[in-house]
């Protein structure tokens, strides 16, 4: 009994180190599931498909087949940063940029990123997608970061 009491508090420690695991470069698991579910969210068209300002659940900007929606991204880029934060949900830091053969693609926002500009990040990760925008293959770049 004494030796399943021992095993059981092995495999609770063992469970509970894993998921506050931090790797060498200080992402944790949870910023990496943060930055891949943003990254699916903005390749998706979004919940509902037809979203707004007022009424969106999901932040998606393609139109389902990984083709960006000019209208979605616009839409994209006026949301509140902390409104998009919420609907993400995720605590982290979050920043999208678009690049066409390397450069920087301006967004509608009239920046070159959809997010935060802080620079004091202890720890990034990025995850990158390949949609279609105006009929090109672009590199969305979706980074998530701790401050």
């Amino acid at each position: 009994m004494i030796g399943l009491i021992i095993f059981m508090s092995v495999l609770v420690s063992y469970y509970a180190f894993q998921e506050s695991f931090i790797d060498p470069n200080g992402f944790t698991n949870d910023m990496i599931s943060d930055a891949k579910q943003i990254a699916s969210s903005l390749i998706s068209e979004g919940y509902p498909s037809d979203w707004n300002s007022t009424n969106v659940e999901r932040i998606g900007i393609t139109d389902g087949s990984t083709r960006i929606d000019p209208d979605k991204l616009l839409a994209f880029s006026q949301l509140d940063y902390n409104t998009s934060r919420g609907i993400f949900r995720t605590s982290y830091e979050y920043q999208v940029v678009l690049k066409e053969g390397g450069a920087f693609i301006t967004m509608p926002n009239n920046r070159t990123y959809i997010g935060s500009n802080s620079t004091n990040a202890s720890a990034l990760f990025k995850v990158i997608r390949m949609p279609l925008y105006n009929n090109v293959l672009t590199q969305l770049e979706v980074y998530v970061w701790k401050p």
